[in-house]
């Protein structure tokens, strides 16, 4: 079935149903694979020191999944909590030390009276967001945003109009490299552009949704999410090397 709104009102509708088709395909493929490919260190003695949280799970994915659905639970029963939690899944669980507390906490008092903060530093407020509600909110870093280009590279021809999503500062230096070659390839092919304002996290959101509907279980977004940051670095090896094979 075709979508009949567009993700985002600056794409067209072509471009929002190619990008969902290409994300929910990668979403469905991968997703049973999490528990081996996600690897994101959780460790419960600095979680036990900032949170009253304990997270069970057999293996990384099945940790930072419960992680996220307790931190939900406590930011909702004991909203004495919300900076604490907003600091610990940004600076501590997440590394990005060079955020200021009076920041976070300004990011967490946003989202938690229900709005969306600037576009600047979504690596960082969508964790709080996610932390926050984790059934309708997701991570959007730098791992994510080049699994989206990089998806399109590998499925669209070269004539083919994609959607080009932001290039955010990353310490990987594969994510790093590949993400700036993805945003010169999409803006070469004249890719549709997503605009860096505050309508930009709901687009991206509703594109998750759209591409996790079938996915049965919690958090499916979380999942979702959880597959395009898992998969990064292998999608940006594929794209690069998509890339330089078709350079004249």
């Amino acid at each position: 079935m075709f979508i009949s709104m567009p993700i985002s009102p600056s794409i067209s509708l072509a471009a929002s149903q190619t990008l969902t088709q290409i994300v929910t395909a990668f979403i469905a493929r991968e997703e049973s694979a999490l528990a081996t490919s996600y690897k994101w260190p959780l460790t419960h003695h600095q979680l036990h020191q900032h949170l009253p949280i304990t997270v069970a799970g057999a293996n990384s994915f099945h940790e930072n999944l419960d992680l996220k659905q307790k931190m939900t639970g406590l930011w909702a029963t004991n909203p004495s909590y919300q900076h604490a939690i907003a600091d610990y899944y940004v600076r501590v669980w997440g590394g990005i030390r060079g955020n200021k507390l009076g920041t976070l906490s300004a990011y967490a008092a946003t989202i938690a009276s229900g709005g969306t903060p600037n576009f600047h530093g979504i690596a960082s407020w969508s964790k709080i967001a996610t932390a926050a509600d984790a059934t309708s909110a997701a991570i959007f870093d730098a791992r994510v945003a080049v699994s989206l280009n990089a998806l399109q590279v590998l499925a669209l021809r070269e004539d083919q109009k994609g959607v080009l999503f932001p290039k955010l500062e990353s310490q990987n230096k594969v994510i790093k490299r590949v993400g700036a070659q993805l945003i010169a390839a999409g803006k070469a092919r004249g890719w549709e552009v997503l605009p860096k304002d505050k309508l930009f996290f709901s687009a991206y959101i509703e594109l998750l949704k759209r591409a996790t509907k079938s996915l049965s279980g919690s958090l499916p977004l979380a999942r979702g999410e959880m597959v395009l940051f898992a998969m990064a670095e292998n999608l940006a090896s594929q794209a690069e090397a998509r890339l330089i094979a078709g350079r004249p």
